[in-house]
């Protein structure tokens, strides 16, 4: 979600309100050095608050909850960095764990499918697991029925990438 949000964001310039340091001052002085009603505040104003109601129209009823009083854009996206950012925590502390323990006793497209979409989540929240990480823990988990065939893989020069590797494993 929060890649869609920002990309949407960047597409329309919006970013700069996400910082809070963007919107001019709401008066200024004019000629006779009285305070008056800055116009570009008023723009940026209205165009935060059509923000503010994108982000909020965008959320489900469990995270609007955690926006109650909060009257601008940069106000919600600190609430919701925050709240995921937990969150973000608890996922990946929950799936890295599977990359260690997962093990071949299942078939082997099974394994390599389980392992994949468990790099996958962890991509999903923002912990990227590489290529070479893919194939480590592709043959970590083998059993000693694989041994033979992960030492000829470890010693070719070149290294398999994640598909090569699961394409000799399925062949």
């Amino acid at each position: 979600m929060e890649k869609q949000a920002l990309a949407t964001l960047r597409g329309l310039d919006f970013t700069h309100f996400l910082e809070g340091d963007s919107i001019p001052p709401r008066f200024l002085p004019n000629a006779n050095q009285e305070m008056v009603v800055n116009i570009v505040y008023l723009h940026c104003h209205k165009k935060n608050q059509l923000l503010v109601a994108w982000l909020l129209a965008s959320m489900f009823s469990t995270i609007l909850i955690q926006m109650v009083g909060l009257d601008s854009s940069t106000k919600i996206w600190q609430r919701l960095t925050t709240y995921y950012a937990s969150h973000t925590r608890a996922m990946i502390k929950k799936l890295r764990p599977l990359l260690k323990t997962s093990k071949s006793e299942r078939s082997i497209s099974k394994y390599i499918l389980d392992i994949k979409k468990t790099i996958d989540s962890l991509a999903v929240v923002g912990a990227l697991i590489y290529a070479i990480g893919h194939v480590d823990t592709i043959l970590d988990g083998l059993s000693k029925d694989y041994d033979g065939f992960i030492t000829s893989i470890l010693s070719r020069t070149d290294p398999y990438d994640v598909d090569e590797l699961e394409a000799l494993f399925l062949a």
